[in-house]
Formats: C-alpha cells, sequence, structure tokens
C-alpha cells in the first residue's frame, strides 16, 4: 500500500457526497444551459435511443451528404444515446448524463494531480468538487457538447497511464485516444499532459518515450478498430462527409493561426472576465514560484502542471474549431487550482489572499459573458400559457415542419421533439446557418423559438427588467421568464410580434 494513499475510505465518501451535491443542485438549476448547438450533438443521440441509427432529422436544412452522424467520430452520441435508452430521454435525463461527466473529471483531475505532484495538500475530499465547479463554470456555457466529457475520460485515462503495469499503461492510452473520439478539442490539452508525464518518469523524457511507444501504438490500433464498428466500416463515406463539414468549418493552419490569435489576445481586451482570470493566475504563479524555493517537490510539480495547462491552452490557438470557453477553462483552472493548493497549504496571509482569489477567479467565471442572458438563473423559463400554446400548435398540425432551438427543446418540448423539427440554428446551409430576418420564415414553417434566440435577428423581442441602480449607474437584465414566440411562415411576421409597437421599459409581449 502507498505511504500517501489517494483517498481514505471516510475522505472518498465526503467527497463523492460533495460531488454529488454539486451534480444534483446543477440538474435542479438546468446547468449547463443551453447553447447553440446543443441539437446539433443531442439530435444524432435521440435518434440512436429511438431507433438505433445515428440519423440527425434536425439538420437535414445543412445538406451534409449523408443522412447519418458521420461528420466526426460520434463517441459522444453514441455514449448519450445509451444513456437515454437506459434512463429515458428527458432534460434531466441528458442533464444528469452531461454532470456525470463533471463528476468523473473531478475526481480523475484530483487522483492525476495526487499522482503528478506527489500529494495533495489536505483536506484532500475538497478537491475533486473543485475541479468540477471549475469546469462547470467554464465549460458549463457550452451547453450539451462533449467537452466534459472528453476532459473526464482524458483525465482518467492519463491518471491510469501513469502505472508501472504495461496493462495499465496500454488502457490509459486507449482512454486517452478515446477522449478524443469524444471530443477532438482535447488535442492540445492530451499533448501537453503526454509530455509532462513523460518528462515526471525517472528515467527520462526520452527513454519514457520509448518505452511507451509500444503501448501508445497498440492503444493507436484498438481505438481505430473500435471507431471503425464505430461507423459500420464506411471509411470512404466517413471521409466523404468529414471533409465536406471541414471544408466549411475549418481553416489552414496558417489563417487558423492568425485567426486564432486574434480571437485569443483580443478577448484580453474584449472581455472582463478573461482579464480578471488571467491577472489572478499570473499572481497565482508568482506566488507558486516562490514556494518553489522551499525545495518540496510536490510543489514544484503543480507549478510545472499549471504551465502545462496554460501551454495547452495557447496551443489551441492553431484550432480555429475550439470554443473561447476552453481558453478561459485553461487560465480558471490554472488560476483557482494554484489559489487552492495555497488555501490549504499556504501560511495564515497567504491562505487569506489565497481565499480572496479563489473566490474571485469563480466569481468572475461564474459571470457569463452577455451578462444579459438568464442561463445561470434556475428560473429562467418560459411561463406555462407559453408552453402550452406551443404544444396546442403542433397538436393541431402534427405533420407540419417546426423550426425550434435548445430552449425551447428543453423547456417547451422536454426533447420530445415534434416528428418534422428542425434545428432552427442551422436551418439553412453554411454560412447562413439561421434565418437573417423574421420574414425569411417559409409559408410551410412554424418557428418556436425563445425570445433569447430571435433577438439575434430581432433585437425589440427582449423584454428587460431593472437589475441594478446606483446614481447615474443603472442595469437591466433580461426576464427570467423569457417569451416563446411562435411565428406561423403562414402569417404576416410583424403582426404576430407586433413590430414597431412602442416597447417601452418591458419591451413587446407575445
Amino acid at each position: 500500500m502507498d505511504k500517501d494513499p489517494f483517498m481514505h475510505r471516510r475522505a472518498f465518501a465526503l467527497a463523492l457526497a460533495l460531488t454529488a451535491l454539486v451534480a444534483g443542485l446543477s440538474i435542479w438549476a438546468d446547468l449547463p444551459g443551453p447553447a447553440g448547438d446543443d441539437l446539433f450533438y443531442v439530435g444524432p443521440a435521440l435518434s440512436y435511443a429511438q431507433h438505433g441509427t445515428l440519423l440527425m432529422p434536425l439538420l437535414t436544412g445543412q445538406h451534409f451528404p449523408t443522412s447519418e452522424f458521420l461528420i466526426y467520430p460520434a463517441f459522444y452520441q453514441y455514449m448519450l444515446g445509451a444513456w437515454l435508452k437506459v434512463f429515458g430521454i428527458s432534460t434531466r435525463s441528458i442533464l444528469a448524463f452531461v454532470q456525470m461527466g463533471y463528476l468523473v473529471a473531478g475526481f480523475a483531475g484530483t487522483w492525476l494531480a495526487w499522482k503528478l505532484s506527489g500529494g495533495l495538500p489536505e483536506p484532500r475530499w475538497l478537491w475533486p468538487a473543485v475541479v468540477m465547479v471549475a469546469l462547470l463554470v467554464t465549460l458549463g456555457t457550452m451547453g450539451f457538447r462533449p467537452d466534459a466529457w472528453g476532459v473526464a475520460v482524458m483525465l482518467a485515462g492519463f491518471g491510469l497511464g501513469t502505472g508501472t503495469s504495461f496493462a495499465r499503461r496500454f488502457f490509459g492510452w486507449v482512454a486517452v485516444g478515446c477522449s478524443l473520439m469524444i471530443a477532438p478539442n482535447m488535442l492540445p490539452y492530451a499533448a501537453v499532459a503526454a509530455v509532462v508525464i513523460l518528462a515526471f518518469r525517472r528515467e527520462g523524457l526520452a527513454v519514457a518515450a520509448g518505452r511507451e511507444l509500444f503501448a501508445a501504438g497498440l492503444a493507436m490500433l484498438a481505438v481505430a478498430g473500435v471507431f471503425t464498428l464505430s461507423i459500420h466500416g464506411r471509411w470512404q463515406e466517413f471521409s466523404r462527409a468529414l471533409a465536406f463539414h471541414a471544408s466549411r468549418s475549418v481553416l489552414p493552419p496558417l489563417a487558423a493561426l492568425h485567426y486564432g490569435g486574434g480571437r485569443y489576445f483580443g478577448g484580453f481586451r474584449t472581455t472582463p472576465v478573461t482579464v480578471v482570470a488571467a491577472a489572478l493566475c499570473s499572481m497565482a504563479i508568482a506566488r507558486a514560484i516562490l514556494a518553489q524555493t522551499t525545495g518540496r517537490a510536490a510543489g514544484r510539480r503543480f507549478l510545472v502542471c499549471v504551465g502545462a495547462v496554460l501551454a495547452a491552452g495557447t496551443l489551441s490557438i492553431m484550432e480555429d474549431w475550439i470554443r473561447v470557453e476552453l481558453r478561459l477553462f485553461t487560465c480558471i483552472l490554472a488560476a483557482g487550482g494554484s489559489c487552492f493548493w495555497m488555501m490549504l497549504d499556504g501560511g495564515t496571509a497567504v491562505r487569506r489572499w489565497s481565499w480572496v482569489g479563489l473566490v474571485a477567479v469563480f466569481g468572475c467565471a461564474a459571470w457569463i459573458r452577455d451578462p444579459l442572458e438568464p442561463r445561470w438563473l434556475p428560473t429562467a423559463r418560459p411561463s406555462v400559457e407559453h408552453v402550452r400554446e406551443a404544444l396546442a400548435c403542433v397538436a393541431r398540425e402534427p405533420d407540419r415542419r417546426f423550426l425550434i432551438d435548445p430552449y425551447t427543446a428543453r423547456s417547451v418540448f422536454d426533447y420530445h421533439l415534434p416528428p418534422h423539427a428542425r434545428d432552427w440554428g442551422f436551418s439553412l446551409p453554411f454560412p447562413g446557418l439561421y434565418p437573417d430576418s423574421v420574414h425569411a420564415n417559409s409559408p410551410s414553417e412554424t418557428w418556436i423559438i425563445a425570445g433569447v434566440t430571435l433577438k439575434t435577428i430581432e433585437p425589440s423581442v427582449c423584454r428587460f427588467a431593472p437589475f441594478f441602480k446606483f446614481g447615474p449607474i443603472r442595469l437591466r437584465r433580461m426576464v427570467r421568464e423569457f417569451d416563446v414566440y411562435l411565428i406561423d411562415g403562414r402569417l404576416p411576421p410583424g403582426a404576430q410580434l407586433s413590430l414597431g409597437a412602442a416597447t417601452g421599459e418591458n419591451g413587446p409581449r407575445r
């Protein structure tokens, strides 16, 4: 038995109870909130749960060269679809699946940090919940995307791969490979983590890399085999669909670097959350460097891990498809982790400032990028009247084509979607994606979408309420009870939305 075990039985029980509480509260609060591409990822999983195939009728407006989800590896869709087969199709079921990913990531991240640093400050049972919350307040704004599960499987794989036996290293690399199949966004993080872990081996980086080559090679073959089974051996069809999607959504390497760099560094000027997180991260790293002079190996190794996280976030600018939340995730994880380490392991003064830093960094991260959206509010749901009206509309004409968005898919239909539903956000071929005007509604379609979505093309539909007032400073926030709009393409949109009417403080009502 190790002299310093990962967690004693009582500590593990406390950690599990705390993370389960975080997951339960998040599900109650409807977190993570809806994101624009939720239906893109959830739709094929719904099809798999209902029919056993990864069809994507919600995305027919994109004119993909295949009716099945062969755009890129569908490991996440199979995982979610299998979950829905067992636990049923509902918003709460999907939320529970996503929160399970955050919970696994919390324990896997703590386990990996313990193995790499050689020990974590006590109380160790707090660490999984902190990692879980750090992921939730950053990746949580990405809705039902697969990144949380990608992080969880990747961390678990690297934790498993730090063992000495060949079997553990093999299955660890298999898990890392599967994490890339779940979420390709994990590529820069997996690359940096692999270098750090190999560098920590006693025999040195070159020797360790040679030892791992055989296990990693076998793991690649195993993952390729599983992937081949997932697409039923249809390599030609998959490559054609992947190339079609990549040609529209991925830039050439140099153009991606220029675009990603501008978006990354431009965010420091335009996003206060990122600015504060970066400042706190710099302070935390400076304090960690000072801690390094004490000669403790754990502190030095933790500092290397923090630097690796930031390096991975910087490398991600070369992949233009990676969303900005992952860059924020790197800052929050590095800054929050460093502050938490010092809060538990530093002196009195250091602990005091670490508490301030920890609260500040999570507080800034929790304040969403668009403070007008009710994304973090558990009462952000439509009125019962609107839900009844939308359901009655579908019941009257079940064969009509309805365009819906992630908000109504959750709050109106509970993911039991109309048979001819389409994703409003992906209803037009690339690069348009969604209609640019309410007048673009086809007579054969009815839109059932939330005001928070419709405001992208018709800002006047948003209703606001006073949020904060101090002297001349007045802030407003979108009302928590958002409107659901039914826009029939056979009727004039202006009359349906009361466009042009006086809006006053609250804006037009339905």
